[in-house]
């Protein structure tokens, strides 16, 4: 059991508040013992800065042409996988975590195919995030990454049961 509290900024537009913060006391037997407390640092650059969104302070570029209605998700994918490849994941194996990553690498897959984008440009795009954001990194992965991407799509195009969303994934790609 616990209690929080919420902390909010006011938005850069002066319209409404943003939560940024949570701080939450848990409690055993009805007495405090310990407090966690989160902080959304995205929001806290977003409405500091002014941004139209929290993705804008960490963003991709060379998605700008991507639709709206998939750009956010795209470039969520990008950030992520990169993040978690860096990490020391890889997109195989029982552990959560690993699956989490294979998600995400086959939402590229979709998403890409979704954007009409080639293999070459998603790892354009990828590339120049990397450089952008781990430059100082001992290992560049954004190749990996990508041939991770090209090794499911090929996979999943010679695959005959599929579950749902590769079914979905598959339709994009032959779509295009």
């Amino acid at each position: 059991m616990g209690r929080n509290c919420n902390i909010a900024l006011r938005n850069s537009d002066g319209k409404g508040f943003s939560d940024v913060a949570n701080l939450i006391i848990i409690e055993k037997n009805e007495k405090p013992v310990c407090l966690e407390i989160s902080i959304g640092t995205t929001t806290i650059l977003k409405e500091l800065h002014g941004l139209d969104h929290v993705q804008d302070g960490v963003p991709v570029e060379g998605l700008q042409s991507v639709d709206k209605r998939i750009r956010r998700k795209f470039e969520d994918a990008i950030v992520t996988s990169s993040v978690l490849f860096h990490e020391g994941l890889r997109p195989f194996g029982q552990h959560n975590r690993n699956r989490i990553l294979k998600k995400y690498v086959q939402s590229l897959s979709y998403f890409r195919a979704k954007s009409n984008m080639t293999i070459e440009d998603l790892k354009k795009v990828v590339v120049e995030f990397e450089e952008r954001e781990f430059s100082e990194a001992d290992e560049q992965i954004s190749g990996i990454l990508v041939d991770f991407v090209t090794a499911y799509e090929n996979e999943l195009l010679s695959k005959k049961n599929l579950n749902k969303d590769q079914l979905k994934i598959k339709k994009t790609l032959l779509s295009k």
